[in-house]
């Protein structure tokens, strides 16, 4: 009886919560609910305040400042494109950044997919206490590239032509403690157009 009943026990799927229930658990909304609760009130606000210039991390004197902590960073930036490649569903935006030499520094994804947490990640505003399981974790990340994609789309696509210059604000992977280049995979959640 009581193998039965430890049998019994393993097949029965179960989910561990915190005791304390998290009052900032987004349990009850979807994740696309979930992006847009925040996307305007509290991510581009810490997006903003946290992004680091671009410019100022590719200097080997100046590298990655300690309060740069985490896999991911807020980024920001000024530059020209250079070419928009779209071999694959992940299309990229190549940018040269201020001053001009020709050469790409960064990479900015434009979709129509973009890859990666970076988005999730970099502001220390979405850890993974807040949720149940690391489903809900990885559909928000999906939902943020999918809201900075819709947020971008107009103003930086594969119609964008080279030469074309601009602001933009993102979220980069790191890779270690070094920033090398170019900067890749950057997901942009705002652009500007500049004249």
């Amino acid at each position: 009886m009581l193998s039965f009943a430890l049998l019994l026990c393993a097949c029965v799927p179960w989910t561990v919560r915190p005791i304390d229930g998290g009052a900032d658990r987004p349990v009850e909304l979807s994740p696309a609910a979930y992006v847009e609760s925040i996307w305007e009130s509290k991510l581009l606000p810490a997006m903003r305040a946290q992004a680091l210039d671009v410019n100022a991390l590719l200097r080997p004197a100046t590298g990655l400042p300690a309060t740069a902590s985490g896999k991911a960073l807020a980024v920001k930036g000024t530059g020209s494109i250079i070419k928009i490649d779209t071999i694959s569903k992940v299309g990229l935006a190549h940018v040269d950044l201020l001053p001009l030499d020709g050469r790409a520094d960064v990479t900015l994804q434009i979709g129509p997919l973009l890859r990666g947490v970076a988005l999730r990640d970099a502001t220390g505003l979405i850890p993974f206490s807040a949720f149940t399981n690391q489903v809900q974790f990885a559909d928000v990340a999906n939902e943020l590239n999918g809201r900075a994609r819709r947020s971008t789309q107009a103003l930086l696509n594969d119609k964008t032509p080279a030469g074309t210059r601009i602001r933009f604000l993102g979220a980069a992977e790191r890779d270690g403690d070094a920033v090398r280049l170019p900067l890749r995979w950057v997901a942009p959640v705002e652009i500007e157009v500049l004249p």
